[in-house]
């Protein structure tokens, strides 16, 4: 079976198959990481996508990677492993123009599942926080003509990412686009792509079943199409809007995520629009106990291994 569209694989999807090519136990060469790139081309992917660091030590393992990328005739999307790192964003500027990528997808903090609570601080001196550690390396995102592309990462959300471009500049800043994703700070998927689509420039493919829990609902990973997130709806809107950004496959976390709409300060961590938060959750948690109806169908697509569940992906895209 061979994807038949032109998508890359994001090896967050494959956490199984990836554990070997983490070790890095040769300090330059990775044969596992090779043998993955020639999965992803064996599966009808164009190109993969995976965080530089993760995977080798330094810089100097740039000539391997592209020796890897061009035997299995794969490109390139280059992740940045911490979260909005000066010091890795410096040298991840320099190995792109190595690989010739036009952008570095960041995640701008290590919260999940929207539990804005762990930030201690108000929310709106965390997106500023961002803001000041970007333009700190403006000069160099204007020197090399990189930029940097923002995901969702169920921690901020559109208004979040909207204020950062509009104060750093739509020249260094754009957004990778999640489309699971939206739905842990309350946004519909659709919404969040029509609000933002002008500065999309790279685009997650990520499904989720969503059920209740006890204090909300809870995000379940499944193969695309078959969960919650309009995936089919969103792909006619790109090609409606005729977005040329990549898009990458990516399967959400094997753990569910649970967002917790019903504890105490769940809506007062947003800087906007707290009464449509409200008003899309209870959207949300509809869809929800509507699928808690057809629980027993459901288990069936969530309990699915990685590779059973990437290969129905594929069959699904198709």
């Amino acid at each position: 079976m061979k994807l038949k569209k032109k998508i890359f694989l994001n090896f967050s999807s494959i956490p199984n198959l990836t554990k070997k090519a983490r070790n890095k136990s040769n300090f330059f060469f990775n044969s596992e990481l090779n043998k993955l790139i020639k999965l992803s081309a064996s599966k009808g992917f164009m190109g993969v996508e995976f965080p530089y660091f993760r995977f080798f030590h330094n810089t100097e393992s740039i000539k391997n990677l592209k020796i890897y990328l061009a035997k299995n005739n794969q490109k390139y999307i280059l992740d940045c492993e911490k979260k909005i790192s000066k010091k890795e964003l410096i040298k991840l500027i320099s190995i792109s123009q190595k690989l010739n990528t036009k952008f570095i997808r960041v995640k701008c903090s290590n919260i999940l599942s929207c539990e804005r609570k762990k930030y201690k601080d108000k929310w709106n001196s965390k997106i500023n926080s961002i803001i000041k550690k970007i333009n700190q390396i403006k000069p160099l995102l204007k020197k090399y003509q990189i930029k940097l592309a923002i995901e969702n990462h169920q921690d901020l959300d559109s208004n979040d990412i909207l204020k950062i471009i509009k104060q750093v500049g739509k020249n260094y800043v754009g957004i990778n686009f999640d489309i699971g994703n939206a739905f842990a700070t309350c946004e519909m998927p659709l919404e969040f792509f029509n609000k933002t689509k002008k500065y999309i420039i790279n685009i997650h493919l990520k499904d989720y079943i969503i059920l209740p829990t006890k204090k909300g609902y809870a995000l379940h990973r499944c193969p695309l199409m078959d969960g919650d997130s309009q995936i089919s709806k969103i792909l006619f809107l790109i090609k409606m809007h005729k977005i040329k950004s990549p898009i990458s496959l990516e399967l959400g976390a094997k753990k569910p995520r649970e967002i917790k709409i019903k504890t105490k300060h769940f809506f007062k961590n947003f800087i906007k629009e707290k009464k449509k938060k409200l008003k899309n959750s209870q959207s949300i948690m509809k869809v929800a106990n509507k699928n808690f109806l057809k629980i027993n169908k459901i288990k069936k697509l969530i309990s699915l291994n990685e590779i059973n569940m990437l290969n129905k992906s594929i069959n699904n895209l198709n």
